[in-house]
């Protein structure tokens, strides 16, 4: 039975390869270095691994893919880390691996809030785990220094929220439904007018001298505001009545709904502007 110790050396590296033509290792401990990741591959070639011990070195993430060929692992120890989160592969993996006896993931930095809960659940449920006691919550302040296995669920951020966030929204949505329905007749007339420049506009474009000094569209039935339009034009030529195409795009549309007037006066070469 081949052991490997290799404790409080001040390794920040292991190499992938390095126990790759050791087929009958089944004890590495790693003890108080300074390891913050351990290679995918690293005990590719061990599937008869028993023991790895890997406390008080700086490992944030632990990958259990590492010990993806080790199927009869009896002890791990990952105490005294700064592991945040143990993902769901790696709980699947505890829980399918009948042969582990020992499991040390104390006084690491857990992560407590909500992408957490199914940890939580695990830790109370587990009779593998060992000093429980010990696995406490870094973060989120609130509820740090709890216990892992002991913190109360925090509710309203992680459930109530998310609930009222979904019914502001809901209700949001309904009032934008709502003023859209109320106001269908006037935007379908702004949506018309502005059809109706563009189409005019268009044409005038494609003259090759323009037919009016001034095109006008709006949405009146009264002739007060014909007459207005009218001496509006006057003033805007300088006093000379000028050559107009006025036109009432919906008859539909309430009369008290009064749309922007929209301008294009021709020029030299069939230049215009928009008012």
């Amino acid at each position: 039975m081949m052991t490997w110790y290799l404790d409080d050396n001040a390794l920040t590296n292991i190499p992938g390869n390095l126990f790759k033509n050791m087929n009958n290792l089944r004890q590495v401990s790693l003890i108080g270095n300074q390891l913050s990741f351990l290679e995918a591959n690293l005990f590719l070639h061990n599937s008869l691994l028993l023991t790895l011990d890997l406390a008080s070195n700086f490992i944030q993430q632990f990958d259990v893919t590492v010990l993806r060929n080790v199927s009869g692992l009896k002890q791990l120890y990952l105490r005294k880390n700064q592991i945040s989160i143990f993902d769901e592969s790696f709980v699947n993996y505890v829980n399918k691996t009948p042969s582990l006896v020992t499991l040390r993931i104390d006084n690491n930095l857990f992560d407590c809030s909500c992408k957490q809960l199914y940890f939580q659940t695990w830790v109370k449920h587990s009779n593998l785990i060992e000093h429980k006691d010990d696995l406490r919550c870094h973060q989120p302040h609130s509820l740090q220094n709890q216990t892992v296995a002991g913190y109360k669920r925090p509710l309203f951020d992680c459930y109530i929220k998310w609930v009222l966030v979904g019914f502001a929204a809901f209700v949001g949505l309904l009032l934008v439904v709502m003023v859209t329905y109320r106001l269908r007749w006037y935007l379908a007339h702004i949506r018309f007018a502005a059809l109706s420049v563009a189409k005019k506009l268009v044409e005038i474009i494609r003259l090759d001298e323009c037919k009016y000094d001034a095109m006008v569209i709006f949405n009146s039935k009264s002739d007060h505001d014909t007459n207005w339009v009218k001496q509006l034009m006057m003033e805007l030529e300088g006093g000379d009545y000028p050559n107009i195409n006025l036109e009432r795009p919906d008859e539909r549309v309430s009369y008290f709904l009064i749309v922007s007037i929209e301008l294009a006066f021709c020029f030299d070469n069939v230049n215009f502007a928009l008012y």
